[in-house]
Protein backbone atom coordinates (compact mmCIF):
# COMPACT_ATOMS: atom_id res chain seq x y z
CA UNK A 1 0.00 0.00 0.00
CA UNK A 2 1.23 3.48 -0.78
CA UNK A 3 0.91 6.51 1.43
CA UNK A 4 -2.52 8.18 1.77
CA UNK A 5 -0.93 11.22 0.11
CA UNK A 6 -0.50 9.10 -2.99
CA UNK A 7 -4.20 8.24 -3.23
CA UNK A 8 -5.40 11.77 -2.58
CA UNK A 9 -3.09 13.46 -5.05
CA UNK A 10 -3.19 11.10 -7.96
CA UNK A 11 -5.71 8.42 -8.79
CA UNK A 12 -7.75 8.16 -5.60
CA UNK A 13 -9.75 11.31 -6.26
CA UNK A 14 -10.56 10.19 -9.79
CA UNK A 15 -11.74 6.78 -8.59
CA UNK A 16 -13.86 8.39 -5.91
CA UNK A 17 -15.53 10.83 -8.28
CA UNK A 18 -16.18 8.06 -10.80
CA UNK A 19 -17.90 5.96 -8.19
CA UNK A 20 -19.98 8.84 -6.93
CA UNK A 21 -21.56 9.21 -10.34
CA UNK A 22 -23.93 6.83 -12.08
CA UNK A 23 -26.02 4.16 -10.42
CA UNK A 24 -24.00 3.68 -7.22
CA UNK A 25 -25.40 6.78 -5.55
CA UNK A 26 -28.90 6.16 -6.89
CA UNK A 27 -29.33 2.50 -6.03
CA UNK A 28 -27.61 2.33 -2.66
CA UNK A 29 -30.23 0.90 -0.32
CA UNK A 30 -30.58 1.60 3.41
CA UNK A 31 -30.04 -1.04 6.10
CA UNK A 32 -30.34 0.63 9.50
CA UNK A 33 -29.63 -0.77 12.97
CA UNK A 34 -32.34 -0.38 15.58
CA UNK A 35 -29.69 0.95 17.92
CA UNK A 36 -27.46 3.20 15.82
CA UNK A 37 -27.89 3.90 12.12
CA UNK A 38 -25.49 1.86 10.02
CA UNK A 39 -25.89 2.03 6.26
CA UNK A 40 -23.64 1.75 3.27
CA UNK A 41 -24.00 5.46 2.71
CA UNK A 42 -23.37 6.46 6.32
CA UNK A 43 -20.62 3.87 6.55
CA UNK A 44 -18.65 5.49 3.74
CA UNK A 45 -19.53 9.01 4.78
CA UNK A 46 -18.60 8.59 8.44
CA UNK A 47 -15.42 6.69 7.68
CA UNK A 48 -13.76 9.97 6.76
CA UNK A 49 -11.80 11.06 3.74
CA UNK A 50 -9.03 8.45 3.89
CA UNK A 51 -11.24 5.48 4.72
CA UNK A 52 -14.00 6.38 2.27
CA UNK A 53 -11.44 7.04 -0.43
CA UNK A 54 -10.02 3.57 -0.13
CA UNK A 55 -13.44 1.86 -0.02
CA UNK A 56 -14.98 3.88 -2.82
CA UNK A 57 -11.88 3.52 -4.96
CA UNK A 58 -11.94 -0.22 -4.47
CA UNK A 59 -15.61 -0.29 -5.42
CA UNK A 60 -14.69 0.51 -8.99
CA UNK A 61 -12.42 -2.53 -9.27
CA UNK A 62 -15.17 -5.12 -9.63
CA UNK A 63 -14.23 -5.62 -13.25
CA UNK A 64 -10.75 -6.33 -14.56
CA UNK A 65 -11.49 -5.05 -18.05
CA UNK A 66 -10.40 -1.49 -17.27
CA UNK A 67 -8.40 -2.03 -14.12
CA UNK A 68 -5.90 -4.40 -15.77
CA UNK A 69 -5.93 -2.75 -19.19
CA UNK A 70 -2.44 -1.87 -20.46
CA UNK A 71 -1.31 1.73 -20.49
CA UNK A 72 -1.48 3.22 -23.96
CA UNK A 73 0.82 5.98 -25.12
CA UNK A 74 -1.19 9.06 -25.97
CA UNK A 75 0.47 11.94 -27.76
CA UNK A 76 -2.61 14.17 -27.63
CA UNK A 77 -2.24 17.48 -25.87
CA UNK A 78 -5.13 16.49 -23.62
CA UNK A 79 -3.39 13.37 -22.27
CA UNK A 80 -2.86 13.58 -18.55
CA UNK A 81 0.49 12.65 -17.01
CA UNK A 82 1.31 13.45 -13.41
CA UNK A 83 4.18 12.78 -11.03
CA UNK A 84 3.75 12.06 -7.32
CA UNK A 85 6.54 11.99 -4.75
CA UNK A 86 5.60 9.49 -2.09
CA UNK A 87 6.82 6.57 0.01
CA UNK A 88 5.89 3.12 1.16
CA UNK A 89 3.84 3.83 4.23
CA UNK A 90 3.94 0.58 6.21
CA UNK A 91 6.11 -1.91 4.38
CA UNK A 92 9.30 -0.27 5.63
CA UNK A 93 8.14 2.51 7.95
CA UNK A 94 8.23 5.05 5.13
CA UNK A 95 11.83 4.37 4.09
CA UNK A 96 11.13 3.55 0.44
CA UNK A 97 11.16 6.98 -1.19
CA UNK A 98 9.37 6.76 -4.54
CA UNK A 99 8.82 8.96 -7.58
CA UNK A 100 5.65 7.72 -9.32
CA UNK A 101 4.46 8.62 -12.81
CA UNK A 102 0.74 8.30 -13.59
CA UNK A 103 -0.42 8.39 -17.20
CA UNK A 104 -4.09 8.49 -18.12
CA UNK A 105 -5.08 7.51 -14.60
CA UNK A 106 -2.73 4.54 -14.28
CA UNK A 107 0.54 4.11 -12.45
CA UNK A 108 3.07 3.41 -15.19
CA UNK A 109 6.56 4.06 -13.80
CA UNK A 110 8.31 4.07 -10.41
CA UNK A 111 11.74 5.56 -9.85
CA UNK A 112 13.84 6.42 -6.79
CA UNK A 113 12.79 9.72 -5.25
CA UNK A 114 15.89 11.90 -5.37
CA UNK A 115 13.97 14.92 -4.07
CA UNK A 116 14.20 13.61 -0.51
CA UNK A 117 16.96 14.73 1.84
CA UNK A 118 20.20 12.87 1.16
CA UNK A 119 20.08 10.84 4.36
CA UNK A 120 16.63 9.53 3.47
CA UNK A 121 17.15 8.64 -0.20
CA UNK A 122 16.57 4.90 0.03
CA UNK A 123 14.60 2.46 -2.07
CA UNK A 124 14.49 -1.29 -2.59
CA UNK A 125 13.22 -3.71 -5.21
CA UNK A 126 9.96 -4.16 -3.32
CA UNK A 127 9.25 -0.46 -3.69
CA UNK A 128 10.30 -0.28 -7.32
CA UNK A 129 8.10 -3.27 -8.18
CA UNK A 130 4.95 -1.72 -6.72
CA UNK A 131 3.33 -1.64 -10.17
CA UNK A 132 3.34 -5.44 -10.16
CA UNK A 133 1.83 -5.36 -6.67
CA UNK A 134 -0.97 -2.99 -7.65
CA UNK A 135 -1.86 -4.44 -11.06
CA UNK A 136 -1.08 -8.12 -10.53
CA UNK A 137 -3.51 -10.52 -12.22
CA UNK A 138 -3.45 -12.52 -8.96
CA UNK A 139 -4.65 -9.60 -6.88
CA UNK A 140 -8.23 -9.90 -5.65
CA UNK A 141 -10.12 -7.07 -7.33
CA UNK A 142 -13.51 -7.39 -5.66
CA UNK A 143 -15.19 -8.83 -2.55
CA UNK A 144 -15.40 -12.62 -2.64
CA UNK A 145 -18.34 -14.58 -1.20
CA UNK A 146 -17.95 -18.20 -0.13
CA UNK A 147 -20.47 -20.45 -1.91
CA UNK A 148 -19.14 -23.88 -0.91
CA UNK A 149 -18.29 -25.50 2.41
CA UNK A 150 -15.74 -23.76 4.61
CA UNK A 151 -12.31 -24.80 3.42
CA UNK A 152 -13.49 -25.82 -0.04
CA UNK A 153 -12.03 -22.70 -1.64
CA UNK A 154 -15.23 -22.02 -3.58
CA UNK A 155 -15.89 -18.29 -3.94
CA UNK A 156 -17.67 -15.97 -6.33
CA UNK A 157 -17.02 -12.28 -6.91
CA UNK A 158 -19.72 -9.92 -5.65
CA UNK A 159 -20.21 -6.16 -5.82
CA UNK A 160 -19.29 -3.81 -2.99
CA UNK A 161 -23.00 -3.02 -2.61
CA UNK A 162 -23.74 -6.67 -1.84
CA UNK A 163 -20.69 -7.01 0.40
CA UNK A 164 -21.67 -3.95 2.45
CA UNK A 165 -25.23 -5.28 2.70
CA UNK A 166 -23.92 -8.55 4.16
CA UNK A 167 -21.61 -6.67 6.51
CA UNK A 168 -24.25 -4.28 7.83
CA UNK A 169 -26.84 -7.04 8.26
CA UNK A 170 -24.43 -9.18 10.28
CA UNK A 171 -23.34 -6.29 12.47
CA UNK A 172 -26.96 -5.29 13.10
CA UNK A 173 -27.85 -8.87 14.03
CA UNK A 174 -24.98 -9.05 16.54
CA UNK A 175 -25.84 -5.66 18.02
CA UNK A 176 -29.51 -6.56 18.45
CA UNK A 177 -28.84 -10.00 19.93
CA UNK A 178 -25.69 -9.48 22.04
CA UNK A 179 -25.02 -5.74 22.25
CA UNK A 180 -22.27 -3.63 20.73
CA UNK A 181 -19.55 -5.25 22.80
CA UNK A 182 -20.08 -8.45 20.79
CA UNK A 183 -18.38 -6.94 17.72
CA UNK A 184 -14.59 -6.89 17.54
CA UNK A 185 -12.68 -5.41 14.62
CA UNK A 186 -9.33 -6.89 13.59
CA UNK A 187 -7.68 -5.28 10.58
CA UNK A 188 -4.36 -5.33 8.79
CA UNK A 189 -2.17 -2.38 9.65
CA UNK A 190 -2.11 -1.08 6.09
CA UNK A 191 -5.89 -0.85 5.81
CA UNK A 192 -5.80 2.37 7.84
CA UNK A 193 -9.34 1.94 9.22
CA UNK A 194 -8.60 2.50 12.90
CA UNK A 195 -11.34 5.16 12.89
CA UNK A 196 -13.79 2.29 12.44
CA UNK A 197 -13.56 1.55 16.16
CA UNK A 198 -15.29 4.88 16.80
CA UNK A 199 -17.85 4.41 14.05
CA UNK A 200 -18.85 0.96 15.27
CA UNK A 201 -18.06 1.60 18.94
CA UNK A 202 -16.27 -1.74 19.20
CA UNK A 203 -12.98 -3.27 20.25
CA UNK A 204 -10.15 -3.03 17.74
CA UNK A 205 -6.70 -4.37 16.98
CA UNK A 206 -4.41 -4.38 13.97
CA UNK A 207 -2.23 -7.15 12.66
CA UNK A 208 1.07 -6.64 10.92
CA UNK A 209 1.59 -8.63 7.75
CA UNK A 210 4.70 -10.78 7.47
CA UNK A 211 5.88 -8.74 4.47
CA UNK A 212 5.61 -5.41 6.25
CA UNK A 213 8.74 -5.94 8.31
CA UNK A 214 7.33 -4.76 11.63
CA UNK A 215 6.48 -7.80 13.73
CA UNK A 216 8.89 -9.93 11.74
CA UNK A 217 11.91 -7.72 12.19
CA UNK A 218 11.47 -4.05 12.96
CA UNK A 219 9.56 -4.13 16.26
CA UNK A 220 12.09 -6.28 18.13
CA UNK A 221 14.86 -3.97 16.99
CA UNK A 222 13.20 -0.81 18.30
CA UNK A 223 11.09 -2.17 21.14
CA UNK A 224 7.82 -1.03 19.53
CA UNK A 225 5.76 -3.59 21.45
CA UNK A 226 7.47 -3.19 24.82
CA UNK A 227 9.59 -0.43 26.31
CA UNK A 228 10.60 2.29 23.88
CA UNK A 229 14.16 2.12 22.67
CA UNK A 230 16.26 5.23 23.20
CA UNK A 231 18.99 4.45 20.66
CA UNK A 232 18.65 5.44 17.04
CA UNK A 233 19.21 2.62 14.56
CA UNK A 234 22.28 4.45 13.27
CA UNK A 235 23.85 4.00 16.71
CA UNK A 236 24.36 0.31 16.01
CA UNK A 237 27.84 1.13 14.72
CA UNK A 238 28.84 1.65 18.37
CA UNK A 239 27.56 -1.81 19.37
CA UNK A 240 30.10 -4.56 20.07
CA UNK A 241 27.80 -7.60 20.14
CA UNK A 242 24.48 -7.89 18.34
CA UNK A 243 22.17 -10.85 19.07
CA UNK A 244 19.14 -11.36 16.81
CA UNK A 245 16.73 -14.08 17.92
CA UNK A 246 14.16 -15.48 15.48
CA UNK A 247 13.88 -12.47 13.21
CA UNK A 248 14.93 -11.83 9.64
CA UNK A 249 15.54 -8.11 9.79
CA UNK A 250 17.65 -7.51 6.69
CA UNK A 251 15.01 -9.16 4.50
CA UNK A 252 11.80 -7.86 6.07
CA UNK A 253 13.19 -4.35 6.60
CA UNK A 254 15.37 -4.00 3.54
CA UNK A 255 15.86 -0.25 3.64
CA UNK A 256 17.13 -0.39 7.22
CA UNK A 257 19.65 -3.12 6.50
CA UNK A 258 22.35 -0.66 5.47
CA UNK A 259 22.70 0.40 9.10
CA UNK A 260 23.24 -3.24 10.06
CA UNK A 261 26.02 -3.65 7.50
CA UNK A 262 27.56 -0.30 8.46
CA UNK A 263 27.74 -1.53 12.04
CA UNK A 264 29.35 -4.79 10.97
CA UNK A 265 31.97 -2.85 9.04
CA UNK A 266 32.62 -0.84 12.20
CA UNK A 267 33.40 -4.06 14.09
CA UNK A 268 30.07 -5.23 15.50
CA UNK A 269 29.97 -9.01 16.07
CA UNK A 270 26.62 -10.47 15.02
CA UNK A 271 24.95 -13.66 16.25
CA UNK A 272 21.71 -14.88 14.68
CA UNK A 273 19.72 -17.49 16.63
CA UNK A 274 17.02 -18.93 14.40
CA UNK A 275 15.54 -22.35 13.59
CA UNK A 276 16.27 -21.85 9.91
CA UNK A 277 19.19 -20.45 7.96
CA UNK A 278 17.64 -17.11 7.06
CA UNK A 279 18.94 -14.27 4.91
CA UNK A 280 20.04 -12.52 8.08
CA UNK A 281 21.83 -15.64 9.29
CA UNK A 282 23.72 -15.79 6.00
CA UNK A 283 25.01 -12.25 6.59
CA UNK A 284 25.99 -12.71 10.25
CA UNK A 285 29.21 -13.77 11.97
CA UNK A 286 27.47 -16.71 13.65
CA UNK A 287 24.30 -18.71 13.09
CA UNK A 288 23.05 -20.87 15.95
CA UNK A 289 20.00 -23.09 15.31
CA UNK A 290 17.37 -23.25 18.06
CA UNK A 291 14.34 -25.47 18.63
CA UNK A 292 11.28 -23.53 17.37
CA UNK A 293 9.24 -21.82 20.08
CA UNK A 294 11.93 -22.00 22.78
CA UNK A 295 13.25 -18.42 22.67
CA UNK A 296 11.99 -17.82 26.22
CA UNK A 297 13.98 -20.77 27.56
CA UNK A 298 17.10 -19.41 25.87
CA UNK A 299 16.66 -16.03 27.60
CA UNK A 300 16.09 -17.71 30.96
CA UNK A 301 19.21 -19.82 30.49
CA UNK A 302 21.23 -16.69 29.73
CA UNK A 303 19.81 -15.01 32.85
CA UNK A 304 20.81 -18.01 35.02
CA UNK A 305 24.29 -17.97 33.53
CA UNK A 306 24.66 -14.25 34.27
CA UNK A 307 23.44 -14.76 37.85
CA UNK A 308 25.57 -17.85 38.54
CA UNK A 309 28.72 -16.09 37.33
CA UNK A 310 27.77 -12.68 38.79
CA UNK A 311 28.18 -10.99 35.42
CA UNK A 312 26.09 -8.02 36.48
CA UNK A 313 26.57 -4.50 37.78
CA UNK A 314 25.29 -4.52 41.34
CA UNK A 315 25.40 -0.73 41.72
CA UNK A 316 23.39 -0.19 38.54
CA UNK A 317 20.81 -2.80 39.53
CA UNK A 318 20.45 -1.20 42.97
CA UNK A 319 20.09 2.36 41.69
CA UNK A 320 18.14 1.89 38.46
CA UNK A 321 15.97 -1.25 38.73
CA UNK A 322 13.24 -2.69 40.96
CA UNK A 323 15.53 -5.46 42.23
CA UNK A 324 16.02 -3.92 45.74
CA UNK A 325 12.27 -3.37 46.23
CA UNK A 326 10.67 -5.30 49.11
CA UNK A 327 8.18 -8.04 48.24
CA UNK A 328 6.01 -10.02 50.64
CA UNK A 329 7.00 -13.70 50.75
CA UNK A 330 3.40 -14.50 51.68
CA UNK A 331 1.34 -13.02 48.84
CA UNK A 332 3.92 -11.49 46.46
CA UNK A 333 2.74 -7.90 46.89
CA UNK A 334 5.29 -5.08 46.94
CA UNK A 335 5.55 -3.03 50.12
CA UNK A 336 4.38 0.55 49.65
CA UNK A 337 4.45 3.66 51.84
CA UNK A 338 1.22 5.56 52.66
CA UNK A 339 2.26 7.98 49.88
CA UNK A 340 2.45 5.13 47.37
CA UNK A 341 6.24 4.84 47.15
CA UNK A 342 7.73 1.37 46.83
CA UNK A 343 10.04 0.50 49.71
CA UNK A 344 13.61 -0.72 50.09
CA UNK A 345 15.38 -1.88 53.25
CA UNK A 346 17.40 0.57 55.40
CA UNK A 347 20.06 -1.38 57.37
CA UNK A 348 20.85 1.62 59.58
CA UNK A 349 17.32 1.77 61.02
CA UNK A 350 16.31 -1.87 60.38
CA UNK A 351 13.14 -0.61 58.73
CA UNK A 352 11.78 0.07 55.22
CA UNK A 353 12.25 3.42 53.48
CA UNK A 354 11.20 4.93 50.16
CA UNK A 355 13.07 3.75 47.08
CA UNK A 356 13.73 7.45 46.43
CA UNK A 357 16.22 7.28 49.33
CA UNK A 358 18.23 4.39 47.89
CA UNK A 359 21.97 4.73 48.54
CA UNK A 360 25.10 2.57 48.42
CA UNK A 361 24.05 0.87 51.69
CA UNK A 362 20.72 -0.35 50.32
CA UNK A 363 20.86 -4.17 50.12
CA UNK A 364 20.21 -5.82 46.78
CA UNK A 365 19.57 -9.18 48.39
CA UNK A 366 18.14 -10.50 51.65
CA UNK A 367 15.00 -11.25 53.70
CA UNK A 368 13.69 -8.90 56.42
CA UNK A 369 10.90 -9.02 59.01
CA UNK A 370 8.68 -5.97 59.39
CA UNK A 371 5.46 -5.75 61.39
CA UNK A 372 5.09 -9.53 61.47
CA UNK A 373 5.58 -10.01 57.71
CA UNK A 374 8.70 -11.37 56.00
CA UNK A 375 9.84 -9.40 52.98
CA UNK A 376 12.52 -10.30 50.45
CA UNK A 377 14.09 -8.15 47.80
CA UNK A 378 12.84 -8.69 44.26
CA UNK A 379 16.32 -9.82 43.26
CA UNK A 380 16.37 -12.47 45.99
CA UNK A 381 13.08 -13.88 44.72
CA UNK A 382 14.25 -13.67 41.11
CA UNK A 383 17.38 -15.70 41.90
CA UNK A 384 15.29 -18.28 43.74
CA UNK A 385 12.97 -18.63 40.76
CA UNK A 386 15.88 -19.11 38.38
CA UNK A 387 17.10 -22.23 40.18
CA UNK A 388 14.71 -24.42 38.19
CA UNK A 389 15.73 -22.72 34.92
CA UNK A 390 19.41 -23.46 34.82
CA UNK A 391 21.69 -23.27 31.81
CA UNK A 392 21.52 -27.06 31.55
CA UNK A 393 17.71 -26.93 31.58
CA UNK A 394 17.73 -24.30 28.82
CA UNK A 395 20.15 -26.39 26.77
CA UNK A 396 17.82 -29.39 26.96
CA UNK A 397 14.82 -27.30 25.86
CA UNK A 398 16.48 -25.25 23.11
CA UNK A 399 18.95 -27.89 21.85
CA UNK A 400 21.69 -25.27 22.07
CA UNK A 401 24.69 -26.57 24.07
CA UNK A 402 24.99 -25.12 27.58
CA UNK A 403 28.53 -23.93 26.77
CA UNK A 404 27.14 -21.88 23.85
CA UNK A 405 24.40 -20.31 25.97
CA UNK A 406 26.97 -19.36 28.61
CA UNK A 407 29.41 -18.02 25.98
CA UNK A 408 26.75 -15.79 24.43
CA UNK A 409 25.60 -14.59 27.86
CA UNK A 410 29.16 -13.61 28.72
CA UNK A 411 29.53 -11.68 25.46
Amino acid sequence: MLSPHWGNKVWGSRALSANRSGQRGEEMGEVTSSRVGLTRRSFLKTAGAAGALGLAGAAGMTSSSNWLAPVEANADEGAEERVAYTYHQKHCRGNCMLKCTVRDGRLCKIEPNMAAAKGFQSVCLKGLSEIQHVYSADRIQSPMKRVGERGSGEFVAISWDEALDIFSENVKSCWDKYGKSSVYLAAATESEISNMRNIMQCGYTSYHGIDIGISNGLAPMFGFKAASAVNDIRDWKNCKTFIAISLNFIETSLTHSRHYFNAMEAGMHTIVIDPHYSSMASKSDEWIPIEPGTDGAFYLGMASSIIDNEWYDKAFMRDHTTFPFLVSTVDGTMLESPEGDFMVWDPTTSAPKSYMETNDQTPLEGEFDYEGVTYATAFTLFKEGQKTQSVEWAADVTKIPASEIERIAKM
